[in-house]
């Protein structure tokens, strides 16, 4: 669930969800690139942080290069049954594509 700083990170972002109104928040993992951070609060953008420089040693002891990676980012928005969804997407560096499902 991500406890950070006395709060859980996914009701922020369920929170974000919801007043985006469908349209997807992403954090993009890999490749790294800069967020409009004022769109964050500080407690998802530390989250994102610690999570950055724990993801090359996930990698690691996961077997898997970094250069096996091209993206991979999570999706997180207001579907239209008003459910809040969490997605996870990757694209290999074959440009095989995969989607898959987050419980939270």
């Amino acid at each position: 669930m991500n406890d950070v700083d006395n709060g859980f990170v996914m009701d922020d972002l369920k929170k974000l969800a919801r007043k985006a109104k469908g349209r997807r928040i992403s954090i993009q993992w890999v490749p790294a690139r800069p967020y409009k951070w004022f769109e964050l609060n500080k407690r998802i953008r530390k989250s994102i942080r610690i999570y950055q420089k724990w993801l090359p040693q996930h990698m690691q002891d996961h077997g898997v290069s970094p250069a096996m990676l091209k993206e991979m980012r999570t999706d997180i928005y207001l579907a239209d049954n008003r459910q809040i969804r969490v997605e996870s997407y990757v694209r290999d560096s074959r440009g095989r594509e995969y989607v898959q499902d987050v419980m939270y």
